[in-house]
């Protein structure tokens, strides 16, 4: 009787990306893809999300998702909105274009300051992580609204 070959599932392709997605720093939500970097030497602001919004891959997979988006010449104008003051909102239908999607996640997009805790937590002033010229884009699911506050990131946020 001959051995049945195994099946291999085969991982998807991950993306190619001109910068790095990060994970939070040391002991705050272990290695939960939090924001970017590289995105201010290719012109664009940073993002950051919500640690514990989709975890590891979710987070990441949302902002790849919303760079993509936002760079598309047809979408140009949302990121110019979202530097001009305003704030967005997509769906996934919008920003991963999945039609089977039951009822779509609203994403909100929204430039934050330097001095946003988030910001302070992700990059570091104190070692230089924050240049003059960076500017940065928070992800967060509509409805979270304590991820829009200081004290929510207030010394990193636990497990």
């Amino acid at each position: 009787m001959a051995k049945k070959k195994k099946e291999v599932k085969k991982q998807p392709k991950r993306e190619k990306i001109p910068f790095s997605v990060i994970g939070s720093p040391e002991g705050i939500v272990g290695l939960v893809s939090t924001h970017t970097r590289g995105l201010t030497g290719l012109g664009m602001p940073e993002f950051l999300i919500d640690p514990f919004a989709f975890g590891t891959e979710g987070n990441r997979d949302k902002i790849i998702a919303a760079y993509t988006y936002l760079i598309k010449p047809q979408n140009r104008h949302k990121l110019d909105d979202v530097l001009s003051g305003e704030t967005i909102k997509l769906d996934d239908m919008e920003l991963i274009t999945d039609p089977d999607v039951k009822n779509p996640t609203i994403y909100c997009l929204r430039e934050v300051t330097p001095a946003f805790q988030a910001v302070q937590e992700a990059y570091c002033p104190e070692d230089g992580g924050i240049k003059p010229n960076m500017r940065f884009i928070q992800i967060w699911v509509y409805g979270d609204d304590f991820a829009l506050e200081d004290m929510y990131y207030k010394d990193g946020v636990y497990w």
